[in-house]
C-alpha cells in the first residue's frame, strides 16, 4: 500500500511540474505583437534621423545635447506633446521674437515668466508647469540642439 501512496504522490508532483513549466512558457515566451501606428511612427523617424546624423556632424551633436538635456521632458519623436511640448521645428514657433529669446528661455524660462516676456507666459498658462534651467548651455551647443529639433522632425 505504501507503494501506491509513494507512487501517486510522484506521479501528482510530475503532473504539477509539467503544468509549471508550461504556465512559466506561457509567460516568458510571448507572441510577438504587432507594432501600433505610433510605434511604427517612432521606429521609422529614428531609422531616419540615425541616417541624417551619419552625414551630418551637427544634427548628430544636437541629437546627443538633446537626449542629455531635453529628452526627460521633452518626447524624442519630436512630433507628440510628453510633459513639455513637442520640440520638432521649435525655431519656427519662436519665429516671431529674437533667437535671443528662445535662448534666453532654455537658459532661464523661469527668468522669463518672471519678466512678463508673452511667449514665455503663454507657454507657462499652456502647460502649468516652467522648464529647468540650462544657464551653462553656450550659443553653440544651443544652436546645435535647435538644428537637431527641427531637421530632425522633418
Amino acid at each position: 500500500m505504501n507503494a501506491k501512496i509513494l507512487y501517486d504522490t510522484i506521479l501528482r508532483l510530475v503532473f504539477a511540474t509539467l503544468l509549471l513549466m508550461i504556465l512559466f512558457a506561457f509567460i516568458v515566451i510571448k507572441e510577438p505583437h504587432e507594432m501600433t501606428s505610433k510605434e511604427a511612427e517612432n521606429s521609422e523617424t529614428t531609422q531616419l534621423i540615425d541616417l541624417k546624423e551619419k552625414r551630418d556632424p551637427k544634427l548628430a551633436k544636437g541629437k546627443l545635447l538633446f537626449k542629455n538635456n531635453c529628452a526627460a521632458c521633452h518626447n524624442k519623436n519630436l512630433k507628440d506633446d510628453l510633459t513639455g511640448p513637442a520640440l520638432g521645428n521649435v525655431s519656427e514657433r519662436w519665429e516671431a521674437y529674437p533667437k535671443e529669446d528662445l535662448y534666453n528661455w532654455i537658459r532661464n524660462s523661469q527668468l522669463m515668466i518672471e519678466e512678463g516676456h508673452p511667449k514665455a507666459k503663454a507657454l507657462y498658462e499652456k502647460y502649468k508647469l516652467t522648464m529647468n534651467a540650462f544657464p551653462n548651455l553656450t550659443d553653440e551647443e544651443i544652436e546645435a540642439m535647435l538644428y537637431f529639433c527641427d531637421k530632425g522632425a522633418d
